[in-house]
């Protein structure tokens, strides 16, 4: 008689992990919190879901063991992606200059519905608005015990709840918790792709600026990471693709500050004379008004006001706009999580538990993060596949 499997949580992981298993014979149930499956799913790459990325470099993900990840990744990598997605009927486009991944009618909802068509063909049983509070061992069974008190028997369980980012959308720490009830170590865990709020005193003049630049991470006024990207003034701090991607280095915001390098290609002497130079054509001009051309129209009240004027200073800030930081949006706002369980306890053939036999992990629920771009998709679609294979 087949073994009966839970799954929990009907997310990217959890659903390819069902999809899988069920396509193999298995007897699986997929518990949900929400009421409709995928809710993450649905906003992802803003709303045009990012399924992967074509250039799966491993140097795009963070975890505790990284060659652990390297290793799961290319044990279904993007081709079994692609072909997954072929089998449910989803056609494919890639970003040629980003190498994303989305669906050909740029929508998370066409993932969604497929998957769901893909659930309802198999006979696949979801239990929607089903939040699992306990798991025991009991008689070498695992028994589940639902928020409404309701009590399942399975043998087998795979959790994959994800993490508990973007909050907003119903996400918490039940995986965790239910990693914990069952002796796995949880490492330390923060909000990572989020934007930066800061108490800067311009940010209502620069709101809605969107620039180019080289940004750096400063922790105790020292150069702690760098990157190049698009950055975004808010009213409320900084965001962008830049911010996004250093922010999974800030685990507190004391002493955090951005510097905003608005020339990275030329040096601070170099920015110097070409300001020089325009004050020498054209002298009938303020050196305010010299900025005019130089930089966005609406960096310029500011900028004139930090260097009061003078070109020197005017220089330095343009290549050192630095802005303190007070907090991060946190994790109503961010898009993925910082740890989670601990990668030493899981095999990284199967993902099951090393110190629970029967029981599974897949997902972000598990110490593994991604850059923007289709990365941690892959990673759900990937650590979830190879559970739905093994189970």
């Amino acid at each position: 008689m087949n073994s009966k499997i839970a799954i929990i949580g009907a997310g990217a992981s959890g659903l390819i992990c069902a999809i899988v298993a069920t396509r193999l014979g298995k007897d699986v149930t997929i518990f949900e919190q929400n009421s409709n499956i995928g809710k993450k799913l649905k906003v992802t790459g803003n709303g045009r879901c990012n399924i992967s990325n074509e250039n799966l470099d491993i140097s795009n993900y963070q975890s505790g063991d990284i060659d652990m990840v390297s290793n799961i990744l290319k044990n279904f990598d993007i081709s079994h992606t692609k072909n997954f997605f072929n089998s449910i009927g989803l056609e494919l486009t890639t970003d040629k200059k980003k190498f994303r991944l989305y669906p050909k009618t740029l929508q998370a909802k066409t993932v969604i519905n497929l998957l769901q068509i893909e659930l309802d063909r198999l006979n696949i049983s979801v239990k929607l608005s089903s939040k699992i509070k306990t798991i025991k061992i009991k008689n070498n069974h695992f028994e589940l015990k639902t928020s409404k008190n309701i009590i399942y028997s399975f043998d087998k369980v795979v959790i994959a709840t994800g993490s508990k980012a973007s909050s907003k959308l119903g996400s918490n720490s039940s995986g965790y918790i239910l990693a914990n009830q069952l002796k796995h170590n949880i490492t330390d865990i923060y909000p990572s792709l989020v934007a930066l709020k800061s108490d800067f005193k311009y940010l209502k003049q620069l709101s809605g600026i969107k620039i180019d630049a080289k940004v750096t991470l400063l922790k105790d006024g020292k150069i702690y990471q760098q990157t190049s990207g698009d950055l975004l003034f808010t009213r409320y701090g900084l965001s962008g693709l830049a911010i996004l991607e250093l922010s999974r280095f800030i685990k507190n915001c004391k002493n955090i500050a951005i510097s905003i390098d608005l020339f990275e290609n030329l040096t601070t002497n170099e920015v110097r004379d070409k300001l020089q130079k325009r004050a020498q054509k054209f002298p009938h001009k303020s050196n305010k008004e010299l900025l005019i051309g130089f930089v966005n129209n609406k960096l310029i009240d500011t900028i004139d006001c930090l260097s009061k004027g003078n070109l020197d200073k005017m220089a330095q800030i343009l290549k050192n706009f630095t802005i303190d930081i007070s907090d991060t949006k946190g994790w109503s706002y961010c898009e993925v999580a910082v740890g989670g369980v601990d990668m030493k306890d899981i095999d990284e053939k199967t993902m099951q538990s090393k110190k629970i036999d029967n029981l599974y992990f897949c997902g972000e629920v598990l110490d593994v993060d991604g850059n923007c771009g289709g990365y941690n998709l892959q990673f759900a679609w990937s650590s979830g596949a190879i559970v739905g294979k093994n189970i």
